[in-house]
Parts: structure tokens; sequence; C-alpha cells
């Protein structure tokens, strides 16, 4: 550390003027005495930190973790741990999570992260047209209930807005039962709006691959093709692999909104199970394909081998044309 100043320790004169203070307070002397001391330490541990910053990187050298994060920050993909996520379940992971994924698109790299229960306390955004490759196999816990868990957006989509480039996310959300899961906040009737908590939103992207899983949410995944965001735009072309949805008031959501679409997506084994034994689960819902304020209809999707063991609505359709289902259990 060549551009490192190390410091002199302070050095101070007073004259002792009469008259001095006799009762329990300081005299001048005596409070310039502790404050240059303290001082000094401040100093002293300063000038200690080459010689610490030395140590710990030989420590590093002969544990093996330099070669590794090296190894990291060279491969294709990066991993979470290495921009300090611990993945514990208790360790807030939000502002890990948001690095990797700033590092990852600045580097033109994607993320592979390995097991483990990441709390967030904000969204995690994934702008798809900035990262194509995101896959993280542990779960997302929010402590929120307010907002969406994950978003992906633009996915399939090159910065030049031509539909051309292929994205590949996992994700796994598991919300608390507080969160909406067990409470089904809103949850009236069959006719449940666009709720808030999500664990998992797709937005506008096409020609992509989701393996997708969440629970204890008010919408587990959420699918919307906004045209409001985009001109003329919709969510097209995807396949989703979901083979775990349950205990939320609307497990996959397909939505249309604001005259967007989402057509001639490929759906294969969506497996929703709800295990709650609330009042209100009689009017849970499995799949729902509809239009909000949209001329265009979810339409011409596809889905194989579903699974639905809801304790409510298997399936709600409304102004959604063309839809199929396949081996439907």
């Amino acid at each position: 550390m060549s551009d490192f100043t190390m410091v002199s320790p302070v050095r101070f004169w007073c004259q002792k003027v009469l008259p001095l203070v006799y009762d329990d307070s300081l005299s001048y002397m005596e409070l310039l005495n502790k404050v240059v001391f303290k001082l000094n330490e401040v100093i002293a541990n300063n000038n200690e930190i080459p010689e610490y910053i030395t140590e710990e990187i030989k420590k590093y050298i002969t544990t093996g973790e330099i070669e590794k994060i090296l190894r990291e920050l060279l491969a294709d993909n990066i991993s979470l741990s290495t921009f300090g996520a611990v993945g514990d379940g208790v360790t807030d992971d939000t502002r890990a999570i948001k690095d990797c994924i700033d590092y990852a698109i600045e580097n033109n790299k994607g993320i592979a992260a390995n097991y483990g229960s990441y709390v967030i306390s904000d969204t995690i955004t994934i702008d798809g047209s900035k990262l194509p490759f995101c896959h993280i196999e542990g779960f997302i816990k929010p402590n929120f209930s307010n907002k969406e868990a994950v978003a992906i957006v633009n996915a399939g989509i090159s910065s030049t807005g031509a539909a051309t480039i292929t994205g590949d996310y996992e994700f796994h959300v598991i919300g608390n039962d507080y969160n909406g899961g067990y409470n089904f906040s809103g949850v009236t009737d069959y006719n449940t709006g666009d709720l808030p908590f999500k664990g998992i939103s797709i937005k506008n992207c096409y020609y992509s691959h989701f393996k997708l899983t969440a629970r204890n949410c008010n919408i587990g995944v959420s699918i919307q093709g906004i045209a409001a965001l985009d001109p003329n735009q919709g969510c097209a072309y995807n396949t989703f692999d979901i083979p775990d949805l349950g205990d939320n008031a609307v497990s996959l959501d397909v939505m249309a909104k604001d005259f967007g679409w989402v057509n001639e997506n490929l759906f294969l084994g969506v497996s929703i199970h709800d295990y709650t034994a609330n009042p209100n689960a009689a009017k849970l819902i499995g799949i729902r394909l509809w239009a909000n304020n949209s001329r265009n209809g979810p339409d011409d999707n596809v889905f194989i081998k579903p699974s639905l063991q809801c304790r409510g609505l298997p399936v709600l359709l409304n102004d959604a044309s063309y839809n199929e289902f396949t081996a439907v259990r």
C-alpha cells in the first residue's frame, strides 16, 4: 500500500495557568490529555491497517478463498454468495442480491445461486433485456405483504426492442403465513381483483423459459401483458414450468391488461395443491385467465398435464379464448 500515509502521534504542550480546578470537574489540561490520548489510539489503529490487510490476504491465500472468488468472477455465471448473500433464512439478503444483479448486468454475466433461504425486504426486479439468465434454486422469503417479491420484465427483448434474446429464469417464493396466504386478504368470492402481494410477476416477456414456484402469497405467479408499459406489447411464446403452487388466493394469474395480451404460451405440469384449512379456502382460485381493461384476452395458451388439487375453483376463464387444457388431473 504505497499510497498509505502513516500518521505520527499527536503531542501537545500546555502551560498551567492558575487557578486550577480542584473539584470533580476536569481542568483544561486534564481534558486535553484525555482527548489526545484517544486521538493517538485512533492513529495507532490506523497505522496498523496495512499490516492487518496483509495478514488477511495471507489467510485468504492459504484457505483458497481468493481462488474461489476469482473463479466465480471469471466464470460465465456468478453466485449471490460472492456479494455477501447468506441465505440462512434470517439475514436480509436484499442488498447482496441487488448488487449481484447489477454486477451481472454490467459485466454480461448470468446468475446461478445454490440452495438457501434468502430473506428480502424489497422487490427483486430483473430486466430481462439486460440479464437473460438468472437461476436461484433456493427460496426467496419476502418479509412484506404489499407488493411483488420478484418481478421479471422484458425477457426475450433486446435493448433495441426486438424479440430475439431467449431468457432463462428460476425462482421460488414462499411468503409468511400472515402475508396473505393463510389470511387470504380480499378473498370474498371468485371476483377477487388484482391483489398486491405477488410471489413472482412476469411482465411483457417473450421467447423465454421460466421455472417458478410460489406459496403463501395473495397471487402466487402473475403473468401479465401490459401495453401501458410498452404500446402494443404483451407476453407471448414463453414456456412455463411451474411444479408447485398453492395456498395463494390465486395461484396462477394470467392477465391481459390495458390493451396488452398474453398469448401462445406453453404451461408444463402446473401443479396446484392447497393445504390450508382456512374457512375462506373454498373461494381460492387455481388458474385464472382474464382481461383487465383490455380488448385482448389471454388467448391460445396451452396447459399440458396440469394438476389442480384446489380447495376452491380450479380454473376461471373471463374474456379468454382458445386456451387448451390437456390431460388435466
